[in-house]
């Protein structure tokens, strides 16, 4: 879990005349690298990331935490009690963001602090003091502004209970904020949602979403009266806002992710995902992006998603 705060400034962007799917798919590169920040946004960058590391230097200092380590100037992921797993999560957080960086176009201008737990208990104290009223069941989640540290982001997370699948999570949240900060709820939480259970490719690194629990979430209501209807890909595309996604709350996160996965097994994601992202100003639903790369409609290509859900090839 997680909070997820959706800015507000507008993105300066062309009117997109959408062109044909083979035409869009490849006039895209396989691979984008997000762009170096200009001098001014990488000075408030590093700004940012000295009060992180200066904060949590006095955490460690006055609190008795553990390691503090930087990564990829960007994150500082502080060991909040002795045995938290600092060192896998640092490899998790940098796989995480060196993928992410292959395929989205804005870097962060902020610094996100990682608190990092092992024990639950810890994890549940420290919450409660300073995860600004978030719930302390929550074991992981994203506060997009820090109320503690101005300039900065905060990530919680705790190893125990979850293993290390939440901070792939929350760090995704911190990078698809700054590169599409108008993207509809269903993708701002699939996206997410896809790094809570993924693996490299072994060929270039870029980390690829396995099945997991979300998908038998979608099969289970798949048969049952009440849910089976909400299995639809125009559905998925109207929960824009956060009411609309909370409503069925684990439904929606596991028919955002699956879509995601099912896109991704057809090399489809991150066309759909740029010419959306890039296009949103004339484009709002996603559903001209959609139906550039697809070659149909979210309402006419749902059985096909359906049949996949239901295919080995989805496990």
């Amino acid at each position: 879990m997680h909070r997820y705060v959706a800015t507000r400034f507008a993105i300066a962007a062309l009117a997109l005349t959408l062109p044909t799917v083979a035409a869009a798919q490849d006039a895209r590169p396989t691979s984008i690298v997000a762009k170096p920040l200009s001098d001014r946004l990488a000075t408030k960058l590093a700004e940012s990331l000295r009060i992180s590391v200066w904060s949590s230097a006095r955490y460690v200092r006055e609190f008795g935490g553990g390691r503090m380590e930087p990564v990829d100037d960007t994150f500082v992921l502080v060991a909040g009690d002795k045995n938290a797993p600092l060192d896998d999560a640092k490899a998790t957080v940098h796989a995480a963001a060196q993928s992410l960086w292959h395929d989205l176009s804005h870097r962060p201008t902020r610094a996100a602090t990682v608190w990092v737990f092992a024990s639950r208990r810890n994890y549940e104290k420290f919450v409660i003091e300073h995860g600004a009223g978030a719930r302390p069941s929550d074991l992981s989640f994203y506060i997009p502004e820090s109320r503690f540290v101005s300039g900065t982001s905060e990530i919680f997370f705790c190893a125990e209970g979850q293993g290390l699948g939440g901070v792939g999570h929350e760090i995704a949240h911190h990078l698809v904020r700054y590169d599409f900060p108008r993207a509809p709820t269903w993708l701002a939480e699939g996206l997410p949602a896809l790094l809570e259970s993924a693996q490299p490719d072994p060929d270039d690194g870029e980390l690829h979403p396995q099945a997991h629990f979300r998908l038998q979430t979608i099969r289970t209501a798949l048969t049952k009266p009440d849910y089976a209807p909400l299995v639809r890909l125009d559905v998925l595309f109207g929960l824009r806002d956060d009411a609309a996604f909370r409503q069925h709350e684990a439904l929606s996160y596991a028919l955002a992710r699956e879509f995601l996965r099912w896109a991704d097994s057809r090399h489809q994601l991150w066309p759909f995902y740029r010419l959306f992202r890039d296009g949103v100003l004339t484009d709002d639903t996603g559903e001209k992006a959609f139906a550039t790369v697809f070659g149909k409609t979210p309402a006419d290509a749902t059985n096909e998603f359906i049949d996949w859900i239901r295919s080995k090839e989805a496990e």
